[in-house]
C-alpha cells in the first residue's frame, strides 16, 4: 500500500533533516528543466540515504537532506532527481513533506525559509519519475506556519498538508490546506489549531471527506486521536478503549492511520503505549472504514517515532525492533510471531518497507538491506557494488 510509509514517514525526516508562505496568492505553476536534476549517483554514498520508500521489488525513492533520489534495481543504483540547494533563492531549506504514489508520480513539499521573512512552501509534482517537476507554492497566511509539515494523499487528485508552528507549552498552530487537482493548485481550509490539541504525529485521508489526525502524550489523559467527516473543516476526538495492560497509570502516543489502496474499508490504526514499567504497541484494526476499531496483540518495547512497521496487505504485517528482531502478525491480529533476529538489522535509525509478503527493505542507519523470503534472511544491498 502506498502508503503506510509515508504517513509516518515525514516524523522520521523531521528528525533526519527533511522533515513528513509569504505568498498571499498562488504562484503560476512552472516546469523545470527536464535535463537540469538527472545524473547517476555512485553507490558508495548510499549509505548516506536518510529515507527511503520502494514502490516494488525493483523500484522506488530516496532521500537524503535536501535531494531526492530515484531508486532502481532493487536500490542498487539511483539517480538525483530533485535538489532544493539549486532552487531555494538563497533561502534556507528546513525540511519538507512527501507523497510517492509510484515510481512515476510524486509530491514534494518543501519549507524555505528567508531570513525574518514568513516560510515559502513549494510543492513539486513529478508525473515522469522526477525529469520534470511543476511547482506551485502554498496560500499561506499566518508567519508561523511551515515550522512543520505534513502530507496526505487519497489519490492522484485530492490531497491535503498540515503545517505547524514551533512548539509551545505542550501545543502547536495548525492550519489545514488542500488540493482537488493534483496539486496544481491548493486552497486554505482554515486554523483548526484549536480543534486539534498537542503536537501531530502526521495526517490521513480516506477519502475526501473522511480524515485523521494524530498527536503525541503531552499532559493529556486520553489518546489523541482526531478525527473529521467533512473534510476538514470541523474535527473531533475519537474515543478509543486502552488495553489491559494500559488502563492504568499509563499514556498514550497516537500515529495516523492507513488504509488499503485495494480495499479501503480495511486499515490500521498505530498506538504507543508506556506505562510505568512497559512500553508496547498495539494496532487498532478497522474492516469498516474506520467506524469501528478492534485491539491488535501488544508487542513489547517497540519505539512508534521511526518507521518500524509495514503491512503490504491487510492480513500481513511485519514490524522490527532496535534489536534486530522481525515480528510477523498472525491470526488476525491475535498474535506476533518472531521471523528472524538479525544483527545486521539492529541499528539506532530505522526504515521498513514491505512492498508484498516476501519482498521487503530495511535502511537501517544508512545502509539498505533487502530480503525476498518474508523476512527470514537479509542481504545488504550496498554489498553488490
Amino acid at each position: 500500500m502506498k502508503k503506510l510509509l509515508i504517513l509516518l514517514v515525514i516524523l522520521l525526516i523531521a528528525l533526519t533533516g527533511c522533515q513528513r508562505v509569504v505568498g498571499r496568492g498562488e504562484v503560476p505553476s512552472r516546469r523545470s528543466d527536464p535535463n537540469s536534476m538527472r545524473a547517476t549517483v555512485p553507490t558508495s554514498k548510499a549509505d548516506a540515504l536518510d529515507f527511503v520508500d520502494m514502490i516494488d521489488r525493483n523500484n522506488g525513492w530516496g532521500v537524503k537532506e535536501n535531494t531526492v533520489y530515484r531508486l532502481r534495481e532493487g536500490g542498487k543504483e539511483w539517480d538525483e532527481v530533485l535538489t532544493m540547494e539549486q532552487r531555494a533563492e538563497s533561502g534556507d531549506v528546513n525540511g519538507c513533506g512527501t507523497y510517492f504514489a509510484d515510481e512515476k508520480e510524486a509530491w514534494i513539499a518543501w519549507l524555505v525559509s528567508h531570513g525574518d521573512r514568513a516560510t515559502v512552501v513549494r510543492v513539486y509534482h513529478t508525473r515522469d519519475s522526477g525529469r520534470s517537476w511543476n511547482t506551485v507554492s502554498l496560500p499561506t497566511k499566518e508567519p508561523w506556519e511551515g515550522e512543520g509539515i505534513f502530507v496526505s494523499f487519497v489519490d492522484r487528485q485530492i490531497g491535503y498538508i498540515l503545517l505547524t508552528s514551533s512548539p509551545a507549552a505542550g501545543q502547536m498552530n495548525k492550519a489545514l490546506y488542500r488540493t482537488k487537482n493534483g496539486g496544481n493548485s491548493w486552497v486554505r481550509i482554515g486554523d483548526i489549531t484549536s480543534m486539534v490539541e498537542s503536537y501531530p504525529t502526521g495526517i490521513a485521508f480516506r477519502d475526501q471527506a473522511v480524515g485523521w489526525i494524530t498527536s503525541s502524550y503531552h499532559g493529556q489523559e486520553y489518546m489523541l486521536v482526531f478525527k473529521t467527516t467533512d473534510g476538514g473543516k470541523k474535527w473531533d476526538r475519537m474515543s478509543l478503549p486502552y488495553p489491559k495492560e494500559f488502563q492504568e497509570r499509563a499514556y498514550a502516543n497516537a500515529y495516523p492511520p492507513v488504509f488499503f489502496k485495494g480495499d479501503r474499508n480495511k486499515g490500521l490504526l498505530p498506538i504507543e503505549f508506556v506505562g510505568d514499567r512497559k512500553r508496547a504497541v498495539v494496532f487498532y484494526l478497522t474492516a469498516d472504514g474506520g467506524k469501528t476499531w478492534a485491539l491488535s496483540a501488544p508487542v513489547d518495547n517497540i519505539y512508534l517515532y521511526q518507521q518500524v512497521y509495514s503491512f503490504p496487505t491487510p492480513q500481513s504485517g511485519f514490524l522490527l525492533d532496535h534489536n534486530g528482531t522481525i515480528y510477523r502478525i498472525g491470526d488476525g491480529g491475535k498474535t506476533w510471531n518472531i521471523v528472524c533476529k538479525s544483527a545486521d538489522l539492529k541499528g539506532r535509525t530505522l526504515i521498513m518497507d514491505f512492498v508484498d509478503e516476501k519482498t521487503g527493505y530495511v535502511l537501517r542507519d544508512g545502509v539498505l538491506f533487502a530480503t525476498m523470503d518474508g523476512g527470514k534472511t537479509w542481504e545488504n544491498v550496498n554489498m553488490h557494488h
